[in-house]
């Protein structure tokens, strides 16, 4: 029967509409770490499933309604990004080295075969998801599942966004009983956390909670002098591999005051939390703790403190003072940061990342901190826009601008005049679209907790050197030794 694949295909992949996707999501993004989750992938399904779901069930029941339904492909999540589509026009064509090829889900992993069929009680199965057939068709003729339970779950929108968004590698595992009667699922967004869906007895519903695979935790010091970059002398330690190497030269990069360079023959001594999936040696997070650089000018040390910043012995910052507004005077808000904002041009229910300040073409925009320039580009949407890096994983965009005053690479003080604001791009009239990025993540420029450039003082002084003493400590035995050593670490205020 093509109807119910065509129906199953819908369910778990499709939407009647082409989604709109932010401007802002298409704009560069700074290369991920190592073992960053992929929990964040875009929803496809969400708030339109129960609409469409009504539809869909009519189609399955009566053939002759369902000539509209058209087999759609999967969205691409934050590690699938391919060709994106916004309000219908393509973008971003060319995947890029990084990017894995948009896929839908599956075939059976290994230790089981082609016909899994029906379960026994209480047995668990798993699957390893591949490209090349869609949940729908798996779910009732490989798993034995009932296709009823498929349509019970999608029938949540966060549910239907859950099962939707997938990519190859993710494990599925469920448990159901002789009939078929699914009895728990449990999807794995990534090898160290999940979702579980659990049936409540006698009852043909759900209840959906977060899981965890078990952690192990470990602390390594690495103290070198640098040859080539600080990523170049990691990956000399035996005790690490190339991803790893790469993901701790990133986070020295990002936690170093905006200016500051590491350069050849500086001496360097790094603490760093390593957490692994019980069972699996492969780094899941990558974490900086502190930090001593020995450079012809000079040493900087420091250490993180419970607010995830990096602050020298005595307590002072590394990370500048950060303005609220990137220009002077005063600009009417014309609209604000909103998940569910509806584009005034398209009509479209799509997230708007930042904040849209109202001003004459021409008013300059000026550096709300320091940092360097990464990008300065144009878009079809966005006009001409700049990407500034502050450190310590805070960013900032400006979209819709008039000129760029500044050039990828340059440093940049607070105050600075970076840009002039104009009309380019889709608008509706002339203003700034101004963005806050906090570890890869937009977050709301007008609330968001801001670096205000002062010493702990106080208590917190206190708290903070308590645990730095540990920590800097362990960094001076290194340094005198030149050894690469693991040993257990106080908390960190994690």
């Amino acid at each position: 029967m093509p109807v119910p694949r065509i129906l199953f295909s819908l369910l778990v992949f499709g939407s009647l509409g082409v989604a709109a996707i932010t401007v802002s999501s298409l704009l560069p993004a700074r290369p991920a770490p190592a073992a960053e989750s992929p929990a964040s992938a875009p929803a496809t399904l969400a708030g339109a499933a129960h609409d469409q779901l009504l539809h869909f069930r009519d189609c399955f029941q009566k053939a002759p309604l369902c000539a509209d339904l058209k087999p759609f492909e999967a969205a691409p999540s934050d590690l699938q990004q391919g060709e994106l589509e916004v309000d219908g026009q393509a973008l971003l064509k060319d995947p890029g080295p990084d990017r894995m090829p948009p896929a839908t889900v599956v075939d059976l992993g290994p230790g089981l075969d082609g016909d899994v069929g029906i379960r026994p009680d209480a047995e668990w199965s798993r699957h390893t998801l591949r490209e090349g057939e869609h949940l729908g068709a798996l779910w009732n003729s490989r798993w034995g599942l009932r296709m009823h339970t498929l349509f019970q779950l999608a029938g949540d929108p966060e549910n239907a966004r859950l099962l939707d968004v997938v990519h190859p590698g993710q494990e599925i595992e469920w448990q159901a009983d002789a009939a078929g009667e699914l009895k728990r699922l449990r999807l794995w967004t990534d090898q160290a956390q999940g979702y579980e869906w659990v049936r409540l007895d006698g009852t043909d519903q759900f209840t959906r909670v977060e899981i965890a695979a078990e952690r192990e935790v470990s602390h390594r010091v690495l103290a070198g002098k640098v040859r080539g970059t600080v990523t170049d002398s990691l990956r000399e330690k035996p005790a690490l591999s190339a991803a790893s190497a790469r993901a701790i030269g990133l986070l020295i990069k990002d936690h170093l005051p905006p200016g500051d360079e590491i350069r050849e023959g500086d001496q360097y001594n790094l603490l760093v939390e390593i957490e692994t999936v019980a069972g699996d040696d492969t780094p899941y997070d990558i974490r900086l703790l502190a930090f001593a650089l020995t450079a012809a000018n000079g040493t900087l040390t420091a250490a993180r403190h419970a607010d995830g910043r990096f602050y020298t012995p005595e307590g002072e910052p590394l990370l500048p003072p950060f303005e609220r507004h990137p220009f002077k005077g005063e600009h009417r808000i014309t609209s604000g940061f909103n998940s569910g904002r509806r584009h005034p041009v398209t009509g479209r229910v799509a997230p708007h990342n930042g904040t849209d300040f109202a001003m004459p073409v021409g008013t300059p925009i000026l550096a709300p901190a320091d940092g360097r320039v990464t990008d300065v580009e144009r878009h079809p949407l966005a006009g001409r826009f700049l990407v500034i890096q502050h450190g310590q994983d805070l960013s900032t965009r400006y979209l819709h601008l008039q000129k760029a005053l500044v050039r990828p690479g340059q440093q940049v003080t607070r105050g600075q005049r970076i840009a002039l604001s104009g009309n380019s791009g889709r608008t509706t009239s002339a203003h700034l679209h101004y963005e806050l990025h906090v570890d890869g993540q937009p977050v709301d420029p007008m609330r968001a907790e801001l670096p205000e450039g002062e010493p702990l003082a106080g208590a917190e002084l206190a708290r903070f050197q308590s645990t730095a003493q540990h920590l800097l400590a362990e960094l001076g035995e290194v340094a005198a030794s030149g050894q690469l050593a693991m040993q257990p670490l106080p908390d960190t205020g994690r």
